[in-house]
């Protein structure tokens, strides 16, 4: 089958009418996927990144978790030296009164022994020098 000149400029036309408008979308289609390569490549960076800052973010966790552990165990050796320390101040309070008693009754011992002198009629200062001219006797 032969086609004359003029059909074949006219199957021309029509395939150039196909073909041009193929060869446009197909460089569109082109284009957008180069866009969308270059997207996807910028979003596998970010990816990147993203597990990187992850990473990074659970090696702070775990220094975090890490220091609240030091710092609970700080925070109970406080508590344990705060209740060592009431153990102990109760300890003195008691000791206190206690050496309070004891003061008062040797005062107490001690105004009984100066009135009992006095209803005698014994000074109690000739009493000392007697006691240290005693002491200075038998040291000699």
């Amino acid at each position: 089958m032969e086609f004359s000149s003029e059909q074949l400029q006219q199957l021309s036309k029509v395939v150039k009418q196909i073909v041009v408008p193929l060869h446009e979308d197909i460089a569109k289609l082109q284009e957008g996927q180069n866009v969308l390569s270059q997207e996807i490549a910028k979003l596998q960076e970010g990816q990147a990144s993203l597990k990187d800052d992850m990473f990074q973010l659970r090696v702070e966790q775990r220094s975090l978790l890490r220091d609240v552990g030091q710092i609970k165990s700080e925070q109970q050796d406080i508590k344990d030296d705060v209740s060592q320390l009431q153990e102990n101040m109760t300890k003195i309070q008691k000791r206190q009164a206690v050496m309070l008693k004891g003061i008062q009754k040797i005062k107490s011992d001690a105004a009984y022994t100066v009135n009992f002198l006095d209803r005698r009629g014994i000074k109690l200062e000739s009493r000392v020098d007697r006691l240290e001219h005693l002491a200075g006797i038998a040291s000699t």
